[in-house]
């Protein structure tokens, strides 16, 4: 943070510190960049859209954060509506508290932003959220991935695996993986390829 407020000469530094308490808490999450700009309004400090929208590239261009757009988003929403997660889960780690499932995620996050990482020329990893919501999508390897902390009890089996099976089955090209702590088997469901779950040691040992 330092780094980023000497190299850009920001002014109020409390702002983005807090901008960065917030984006932590939000990680899993689509933001706007008005609800951040709200929020720290909220917190009795101001800021403009234009000076939120500073912070955020300068966070991004110290590898501080990074960003992954809807995949169903018209593009003028794809810069504006997006995830933001870590590049450093030990970074993110000191803003949560029992925070197991954003840490599982974002570690998935970062490493499938070292493999496609999206550059203002071309968008390679994608979020999908049109009726139903998956977390990762990547079209140049045809794949769709959900991260689950776990698929234990029925509500979350539901969840994660009914979205991944309604967006096969919308798109039939890609094929789907769910990464946990550590369950490792396959699911089968007609018309769609087996859907993999692995764990994420496993995973990011063949990633």
């Amino acid at each position: 943070m330092g780094d980023i407020v000497e190299r850009n000469k920001v002014r109020n530094p409390r702002v983005l510190r807090l901008l960065a308490r917030k984006l932590a808490d939000s990680v899993m999450q689509p933001t706007t960049l008005k609800r951040l700009e709200h929020i720290i309004k909220s917190s009795g400090d101001s800021i403009s859209q234009t000076v939120l929208k500073d912070y955020l590239e300068y966070m991004e261009d110290a590898y501080l954060i990074f960003s992954v757009p809807n995949l169903v988003s018209p593009l003028t929403e794809q810069q504006t509506i997006t995830k933001r997660y870590f590049s450093d889960n030990g970074i993110l780690n000191i803003f949560l508290f029992n925070g197991e499932t954003k840490l599982l995620e974002n570690l998935v996050a970062a490493q499938l932003n070292t493999l496609y990482h999206n550059t203002k020329e071309e968008l390679r990893l994608f979020y999908y959220n049109k009726g139903i919501e998956v977390d990762f999508c990547i079209p140049e390897a045809s794949l769709a991935i959900q991260v689950s902390y776990n698929i234990d009890d029925n509500e979350t089996y539901e969840r994660e695996v009914g979205g991944l099976v309604k967006f096969l089955n919308a798109y039939k090209s890609y094929h789907g993986i769910i990464i946990t702590w550590d369950t490792e088997k396959t699911i089968e469901k007609d018309g769609i390829p087996p859907i993999e779950v692995i764990p994420i040691w496993k995973w990011l040992i063949n990633n």
